[in-house]
């Protein structure tokens, strides 16, 4: 019945920024294909993605090799693909395309669950691809936020789809989230920490402030058992849109002292930084914070450690040792991120800039004058004020920071 729905809701039209148009994918298949062949590929492509030293080349090449296979891919081949891929961060919209044909297919044969279609969707909309792709990925949660029945988990990859789509097109759909917000509201008893996570990340994403629903996620991660990932992310749209109750700041200090030894750097990373954000955290998680990072500092990738730089500037708690490792890596970090984040740093390191050898105030000091067009007004408006209190502004840099283009 639902499949049904589906196909009938493809055709519809609406008023609003995304319109609902989609092309039901039909393959014939070649009968002297050997399906051995690409299983054999794909388990070649497992193996190389998983080793330390990855071939690159190879396992690009392995990729392109299983493009014609794409068409006869079951559901569990399709995921690990789309995992690998996404891993490798891949962004190959005729790839994609192909994935989305298959998957949408198998689902509208009855051949694959809804759960297992949009688990497949949900990590294939991470990558970067044209509006019309994102137009079709919205078009299949479009119809799935109207059909009867959803489960938790349903409820929760579709919102998180749909944020994906909203971040990348800039673009909403006001009667598709009052429908999943209405889905949640209903059955919220069912959500379990995946589910949960699933729908702050989607809310996040698609900037949907409703601190009533905030409030509701909270309330439920406070019953529910919570993975320690999945728990930063909630907390994170809490902090965002919500304010957070006592009880939720202490179990996301319980569990941080907990799980951040044995935790990985990314979770690490994205905790810091909710703490440096909101203002949440005390001495003992900070310190344990400084440990871990000099313990496993080879474990954060540049952007992290970045991230984790700026998080210890922002709450004015760098040490020495901290300090020792930012002026040794700085340079190379710097190279290897985006304008964005460098500038998130600078912002973040403007009250201990003082601090910082004159070698590195001159390398900041030089990266915006290089780049101070792409500098947001108000971060350079803060940045002029500063360094003119601390008597480090140039004629140079005078010039970079008050001009508006």
């Amino acid at each position: 019945m639902r499949r049904q729905y589906l196909r009938f809701f493809f055709t519809m039209g609406t008023s609003q920024k995304f319109i609902h148009q989609m092309r039901i994918p039909s393959y014939q298949f070649s009968q002297t294909t050997q399906t051995n062949d690409y299983r054999e590929i794909l388990n070649q492509l497992n193996q190389l993605h998983k080793e330390k030293q990855q071939d690159h080349k190879q396992i690009s090449s392995l990729l392109q090799q299983l493009k014609p296979y794409l068409p006869q891919f079951e559901n569990p081949e399709i995921r690990e693909l789309v995992s690998i891929t996404f891993a490798q961060q891949i962004n190959d919209e005729n790839y994609a395309q192909k994935v989305f044909d298959r998957t949408t297919q198998l689902y509208l044969e009855q051949q694959a669950s809804l759960t297992e279609t949009l688990d497949i969707l949900s990590v294939l909309v991470s990558g970067k691809y044209s509006k019309e792709f994102y137009q079709q990925s919205f078009n299949f949660v479009a119809a799935v936020s109207q059909a009867p029945d959803l489960t938790a988990s349903q409820i929760g990859l579709t919102i998180f789809i749909y944020g994906q789509v909203s971040q990348h097109t800039k673009s909403t759909n006001k009667e598709v989230e009052k429908s999943l917000l209405l889905n949640f509201k209903q059955n919220i008893d069912q959500f379990r920490s995946n589910d949960l996570k699933h729908f702050a990340f989607g809310l996040i994403l698609a900037r949907i402030q409703r601190k009533d629903i905030f409030d509701l996620l909270e309330k439920q991660s406070l019953v529910t058992e919570m993975e320690f990932q999945d728990l930063i992310r909630v907390g994170t749209g809490i902090a965002l849109f919500g304010n957070g109750s006592p009880e939720f700041w202490k179990l996301l200090e319980e569990q941080a002292i907990k799980n951040i030894p044995t935790t990985e750097a990314q979770n690490i990373t994205n905790l810091f930084m909710l703490y440096k954000q909101f203002g949440h955290g005390t001495q003992e998680i900070f310190k344990l914070f400084e440990q871990q990072f000099i313990q496993r500092y080879d474990q954060f990738n540049s952007l992290m450690k970045l991230q984790m730089f700026s998080s210890f500037a922002k709450i004015r708690y760098p040490s020495s040792s901290i300090f020792k490792l930012f002026f040794r890596d700085i340079v190379g970090i710097i190279q290897s991120v985006n304008i964005t984040s460098v500038q998130m740093l600078i912002f973040d390191c403007q009250k201990i800039f003082p601090q910082f050898p004159k070698q590195v105030q001159q390398f900041f000091i030089n990266f915006i004058i290089k780049n101070y067009k792409k500098f947001h007004p108000v971060i350079k408006s803060k940045l002029y004020d500063s360094f003119q209190e601390q008597q480090l502004l140039t004629e140079e840099l005078e010039v970079a920071l008050l001009k508006k283009k």
